[in-house]
């Protein structure tokens, strides 16, 4: 296993920061295994087998998934797939090349796993599992010089409230791909199984009109925010068919030209 560069500007990072204890020592430990360009598998029990060679069972698979996607929601890892297999890549890596990834870059042709994605339905029996043992463990403390409780509680891992399919359909139909875990954050709060159909018809009106058309499109977090403060009745106006005269106009120039081009032709 090559030396890596561990920067000092990770212990001071915003994004570092906001993670939990356990999927901070996962992202560290993660670094002494991906290769050169940051890459490996994203698969729970390789990623268990590889970080913790000695000690798996300080690593359940459960809290794998979970710290990994606390790191892709904090964009210090992504997540793609390519022809069904899951990789991962660890954001702005930057260490020194040796050889050629032995892994697939994430580029067009993959498909982006967003953070939800990761998490099992046991992950999250896990997570209330830990919510519940914090209170407890809470409640048993003593107070503080204040005579008040002092109990601070992470922070729960937010779970949307629609399949996964859903999302990953909408990005990949919506036009532009910017602020995607806004995005991704405003479609879990404003979209559920029963409106589902009104975005998606919301959505399709919104693709035919002159609007997108143009190229004159939202972002698709404020996109969501807009039409959902609108309960999904946005429309649009549609694009112009041209008038008859105009076509004529066409025609008519259209004519010219290739009157022209055969002068040219012909000399």
């Amino acid at each position: 296993m090559p030396n890596r560069i561990i920067r000092e500007g990770i212990i001071s990072s915003p994004r570092v920061d906001e993670l939990s204890m356990g999927a901070e020592v996962f992202y560290r430990r993660l670094m002494s295994v991906v290769d050169d360009y940051g890459r490996f598998y994203a698969i729970p029990s390789t990623l268990r087998g590889a970080c913790w060679p000695t000690r798996p069972e300080k690593a359940p698979e459960d809290d794998i998934c979970v710290w990994l996607a606390e790191c892709v929601e904090q964009q210090l890892i992504h997540v793609f797939e390519v022809k069904g297999r899951r990789f991962l890549q660890v954001a702005d890596f930057k260490q020194q090349v040796r050889a050629k990834s032995k892994f697939p870059e994430c580029d067009s042709n993959c498909v982006v796993v967003a953070a939800h994605m990761l998490i099992t339905s046991r992950s999250r029996s896990r997570i209330s599992e830990s919510e519940t043992h914090t209170e407890s463990a809470c409640a048993a403390q003593p107070p503080s010089e204040t005579g008040k409780l002092v109990c601070v509680k992470p922070a729960p891992v937010e779970m949307p409230c629609t399949l996964s399919s859903d999302w990953v359909e909408f990005i990949g139909r919506y036009p532009l791909k910017k602020n995607l875990t806004a995005a991704e954050r405003q479609f879990a709060k404003a979209v559920t199984l029963e409106n589902r159909a009104a975005v998606f018809a919301c959505l399709e009106r919104y693709l035919a009109s002159d609007q997108v058309r143009r190229g004159v499109v939202m972002n698709p977090d404020n996109w969501l925010s807009e039409c959902g403060a609108d309960n999904w009745r946005n429309d649009w106006p549609r694009p112009r068919e041209p008038s008859k005269e105009r076509r004529s106009e066409v025609l008519a120039g259209l004519d010219a030209i290739d009157r022209l081009k055969g002068r040219s032709d012909a000399v």
